[in-house]
Parts: structure tokens; sequence; C-alpha cells
């Protein structure tokens, strides 16, 4: 494990996840679904025709993390959605120019996830 020590209160080290944080993380993440997917069915009961559905943002491309997550929330009534967002530095530029990454980006990698996302949500 490298550290740098930016100051004496922090430091930065650069040790990959272990098994066990990245088992944590999609464990909170499957319980926030809990949450979510209880709300939810209370306001089915009021919305009979609601449709729903998970969204897999700021994804980090190719990690366990990324992977094992849409497989984590199957077990629950609503479908994970084949098309995911990825963590990309184009959303912080653009939504820091006002603007959206089909403005500043039409053809890259953020602007073709939404455009996928986007069609993905017309099929439901």
């Amino acid at each position: 494990m490298k550290c740098l020590a930016a100051s004496d209160a922090s430091s930065a080290c650069d040790d990959p996840p272990t098994h066990r944080s990245i088992v944590s993380r999609i464990v909170f993440i499957v319980w926030a679904a809990k949450e979510i997917v209880d709300l939810i069915a209370e306001v089915i009961q009021f919305k009979e025709n609601l449709k729903t559905a998970f969204v897999i943002n700021r994804k980090i491309a190719n990690t366990a993390i990324g992977r094992d997550v849409g497989e984590a929330l199957a077990g629950y009534p609503m479908p994970v959605l084949r098309s995911s967002i990825c963590q990309r530095v184009a959303f912080a530029e653009s939504a820091a120019q006002g603007l959206t990454v089909m403005d500043i980006e039409p053809n890259g990698s953020a602007a073709k996830e939404i455009e996928a996302l986007v069609n993905e949500l017309l099929e439901l």
C-alpha cells in the first residue's frame, strides 16, 4: 500500500478495495433499495399503473461493485434496466457549465448512456 501524507490531518492511499469493503457497499445498496421498494409498494396502492425500475447510476465501469450491484438488486420485484449511467467527468463538466452532456459531447460515452437510458425508459 502506498500512502501520501497530505498533512498531519489527512492522507491518501491507493490501496485497492478489499473483498469485504466491496461486499459492504453492495449490502448497503441493497438495504437502501429495500427502503425504496417498500415506499413504492405503498404508493402503488394509490397509483396502480405506476411503472418502476432500478437504474444503476454513477457506476464505476470495470469494477466488481459495478458488475455485482445489478445482480444484488435482481431479487426485488422491480426490473433492473440494462442501461446504466457511469461515473464520468463529462457529467461534472457539463453541470458546471449549466449544460448537459448532450450539449458538450453529443457523441461521447456519457451522452450515449443517457440516450440508451431514455430509449429503454420509453419501452417500459
